[in-house]
Order: structure tokens, then C-alpha cells, then sequence
């Protein structure tokens, strides 16, 4: 199931098989580079995920910095499992993001689990 951040409840963390966080990478261009605060604040409010898999990705339209890093740790500090990371750039504009290219990174991601039987 895919579900914005914003409609991610607790239950459905806990009958998830994988979680995978997506997020627009914000900042001044070259500084002060990070994921979404709204993203960021999701992140903070999550529950313990007890090595729960999960795989991490940003959008960007000049350079996604530390993006994924500070996701896949805010991960990673509640217990889940981060099997993967990518970062998708838009060259300039965040209409021209290759949304084929997320969703085959998410495909991948969930075939590795169903084969490393974690799901």
C-alpha cells in the first residue's frame, strides 16, 4: 500500500512487510541541504520499528547533500533495518523527477525482502 506521509498510522507501520520514506530534498540550493521538514517531522514522531526493513529515498533538483544519510539515520535510531537508499534528480526542476524510476526502486526493494524472507 502506498499512502502519503500525512495518512501513515501506527497500524499500518506495524502490518507493513517494508517501509519505504520518500522525501523533496529542501534547502539553499548548495547549504543547508536536508530532507523535508514535513518529512523530518514524520521521522520524529515514529514509533520503534524493531529491524523492521526499510529503504529511503530523496528527490532533488541540484544535489541532494546529506539527504538520504539523515533519513536512513533517523531510521535507523528507531530500530528499523535500512536495506537501501537512492537519490532521484529532477535537473533543475521537480516536475522532471523519473517517478518510473522510484517506483521500480520501491519494486526492487520489496522483492529483496520477500527474498531475504523477511516479509
Amino acid at each position: 500500500t502506498t499512502l502519503p506521509l500525512g495518512k501513515v498510522q501506527a497500524a499500518d507501520l506495524a502490518r507493513a512487510d517494508l517501509v519505504v520514506v520518500g522525501s523533496w530534498t529542501e534547502g539553499l540550493v548548495v547549504t543547508r541541504v536536508h530532507p523535508a521538514k514535513a518529512a523530518v517531522k514524520w521521522l520524529e514522531r515514529l514509533p520503534r520499528m524493531a529491524g523492521k526493513p526499510a529503504a529511503v529515498f530523496c528527490t532533488y533538483a541540484v544535489a541532494p547533500k546529506g539527504t538520504v544519510t539523515e533519513m536512513k539515520a533517523m531510521l535507523e535510531a528507531k530500530g528499523a533495518t535500512v536495506l537501501a537508499t537512492a537519490a532521484f534528480g529532477g535537473h533543475g526542476e521537480p516536475t522532471n523527477i523519473p517517478v518510473p524510476d522510484v517506483h521500480n526502486f520501491a519494486k526492487a526493494i520489496a522483492e529483496a525482502v520477500r527474498s531475504l524472507s523477511y516479509a
